[in-house]
């Protein structure tokens, strides 16, 4: 009987050890890549709800429903997400007069505030207080 006893309870602390490692990711090429949205599991199918990709080969594209608006590279840093990215003209509507009508590139650096499996928090803000942060959902 107590070896059925100890059996259990190794049993049960693997169970344990499982659920954690399935709540906590590792900030990782791997575990980037795919496709995030930045409006939950149902933003995954949207044509309202933006998107990010980043692929294994360390190049990234970001838009909005089924259009592409933005490409580029991203490296890992310790804790943060290193964006270079070459940014769509707009058409039409009001925007920016220097950047209206014409490509521009742009740096992002992503601080990873909270990494979970499905999902990481991310500021790109090195002085946001705590509410501010943006969520990104795993689709794919």
């Amino acid at each position: 009987m107590t070896h059925i006893k100890t059996v259990l309870f190794f049993i049960v602390l693997s169970l344990q050890g499982a659920t954690s490692f399935a709540a906590e990711a590792v900030l990782s090429g791997d575990y980037l890549d795919g496709k995030w949205s930045d409006s939950g599991k149902e933003g995954c199918t949207s044509d309202l709800a933006g998107y990010v990709i980043f692929h294994n080969n360390r190049t990234v594209q970001a838009g909005k429903g089924k259009s592409v608006s933005a490409v580029g590279f991203w490296e890992l840093g310790d804790d943060t997400v290193f964006i270079h990215l070459l940014v769509s003209p707009r058409s039409g509507g009001a925007g920016h007069p220097f950047y209206q009508k014409r490509y521009y590139s742009q740096h992002l650096a992503a601080k990873m505030l909270k990494i979970q499996s499905d999902s990481f928090d991310y500021t790109t803000d090195p002085a946001a207080q705590a509410g501010e942060k943006t969520t990104l959902t795993r689709c794919q």
